[in-house]
């Protein structure tokens, strides 16, 4: 929990390197945990790191299949990955999901 609040201040800091480390050693102790990969893509994002970015939105949404947001984090990393058909899947399902979604739009 500790290291998790950590990475949230290094992410808001956009020290986007020192939330990744956070979030892998939370990871650590709590693998269960699905919003660690979800901030850890985010910051893969930022970090211009597509394939990793991609990697850890696709382990967010496979632990969280009925979550929209999940949709959304993966759907961002094909984009960056020039997966454009996929993403529009992730979009697609995520509008399933939660229709009232604004970040889907």
């Amino acid at each position: 929990m500790v290291l998790k609040m950590q990475g949230d201040a290094a992410f808001e800091e956009n020290a986007y390197a020192d939330a990744v480390a956070l979030y892998t050693k939370a990871m650590e102790a709590d693998p269960d945990d699905s919003t660690l990969y979800a901030k850890r893509s985010l910051c893969w994002l930022h970090l211009s790191e597509e394939d990793k970015a991609l990697a850890d939105a696709n382990t967010y949404r496979a632990m969280e299949m009925d979550l929209s947001n999940s949709c959304y984090e993966q759907a961002a990393a094909l984009i960056l990955t020039k997966e454009y058909a996929q993403a529009c899947q992730a979009l697609l399902s995520g509008l399933k999901l939660d229709l009232r979604n604004d970040d889907l739009d």
